[in-house]
């Protein structure tokens, strides 16, 4: 069948049952135009507590198995989630392809740069787009800061900061007792394992494969500690607790872009922390720092507040919040399966070359408030001497930008895409989506 079609129905395969499997199935078990065709795991508890879920929600039970082609090569089937553990996701999502199904993929899986390219290969040859779950380019704060860069609120961007801080011993500590996949990579590799939800929303504020592209990294872990001390407290029987961690507790990566900004990333999973992304964006005109929740802007306002608590500020707010995801939809090409990137992103790409560094070697005075119109996914970066099938696939595009300002085109070696600005009254325009507050 044809997906996009308003009024049809889209038949999945949900491959991989485990927390987050389970969790996302029964956000699209919510949605009427949605069906569960097939089911996926390795363990038959897991595919068989997914049935249930299924035959109680909608009344029909789906098939299920734990070969992953049995579930993707049906007639009954249009596309396909993947879920399943980190490194099955590039070969099962080339499966799919090769079957004719679209892919929607969790974050997560390539082990080489090899790897991605052969997704991109099979993406163009069999031309089915793949596009990669990252949640965190569509969060409301995000959103937000992307708008406030477009109206040049930041001036120009010269750095971002981002992170995965999340204390998960426990997680992975019992990892083999919960059969999460996460602790044999934390037991096996040093790299910079989870670096999407940062990084995603820095590739569009970057512009990445928008007349940018991430050209070098250099990246170091610490010692590994955390860890290992955790499973000698909390688990001395087991053979885990005297294991060799490969994992640094830290691992930190810099990424320098062809239009001279730097990125830096920090991972950061098993040393006591509360929860952050760590996002810091810093331009000529201001900047803003999420742990503190801080927004300094230059010769205009120190803002400390925190963005959630103010985005409901009224009809205007509702407004744009509406038109944010209504452009979203339009921009990204209808709904979640059937929108994607070209193949796979640039922030993919840079992510496994980390991965294949094995050794992580050298390895004012007024308030304001601030809605956005969202970005798409960031893509492949720009070749440097295109061949013609590369060059469709890197076309130049009219981004929207701000009510009153010029639009121009992207393409290598240009940065902005709108005018700049030169007051927040400039901004009075109800499409503008820039609220200052009087």
């Amino acid at each position: 069948m044809k997906l996009n079609h308003f009024g049809q129905s889209v038949r999945l395969a949900i491959l991989g049952l485990g927390g987050r499997g389970i969790g996302q199935m029964k956000v699209l078990l919510d949605m009427p135009d949605v069906e569960i065709a097939s089911v996926c795991d390795a363990y038959s508890d897991r595919i068989e507590a997914a049935q249930q879920i299924v035959l109680e929600a909608r009344g029909t039970k789906p098939f299920g198995s734990k070969d992953s082609l049995e579930c993707i090569d049906r007639d009954d089937v249009d596309a396909v989630v993947v879920m399943t553990s980190w490194e099955t996701h590039i070969p099962i999502a080339i499966m799919a392809l090769r079957c004719g199904k679209r892919v929607a993929m969790e974050v997560g899986g390539a082990t080489s740069v090899e790897e991605c390219w052969q997704l991109v290969r099979a993406s163009e040859e069999t031309g089915i787009p793949v596009m990669m779950l990252e949640n965190c380019c569509y969060g409301e704060t995000e959103l937000t800061l992307q708008n406030m860069i477009r109206q040049n609120v930041f001036g120009t961007i010269v750095h971002c900061a981002g992170a995965y801080s999340h204390d998960l011993r426990d997680e992975i500590g019992n990892g083999d007792i919960n059969r999460h996949y996460r602790q044999r990579h934390f037991m096996r590799r040093n790299a910079e394992l989870y670096p999407t939800h940062e990084l995603g929303p820095i590739a569009n504020y970057l512009n990445i494969n928008r007349g940018n592209r991430m050209l070098t990294l250099t990246s170091m872990a610490s010692k590994a500690c955390g860890l290992h001390e955790w499973l000698q407290e909390h688990r001395p029987d087991s053979p885990l607790a005297n294991a060799i961690i490969h994992e640094g507790d830290i691992v930190t990566t810099m990424i320098r872009c062809a239009n001279g900004e730097t990125i830096l990333l920090t991972h950061d999973c098993t040393l006591p922390r509360p929860y952050s992304r760590g996002g810091v964006i810093r331009g000529t005109k201001g900047m803003w720092m999420e742990d503190g929740r801080a927004i300094y802007l230059a010769d205009r306002c120190i803002w400390k507040a925190a963005l959630r608590t103010i985005l409901p500020i009224g009809p205007i707010a509702r407004k744009a919040t509406q038109n944010t995801w209504r452009n979203s939809a339009t921009h990204c090409g209808g709904n979640i399966v059937n929108s994607a990137c070209a193949a796979i992103t640039t922030a993919w790409i840079i992510w496994c070359c980390v991965l294949l560094s094995k050794a992580c070697k050298t390895r004012r005075n007024r308030p304001s408030t601030f809605m956005m119109p969202p970005v798409g996914c960031a893509s492949l970066p720009f070749p440097k001497n295109p061949s013609p099938l590369a060059a469709n696939r890197f076309p130049f595009r009219t981004l929207p930008t701000a009510a009153g300002a010029n639009p121009e085109k992207t393409r290598p070696g240009r940065n902005s895409i709108c005018k700049t600005v030169q007051h927040p009254d400039d901004f009075d325009h109800p499409d503008a989506f820039f609220l200052f507050a009087k």
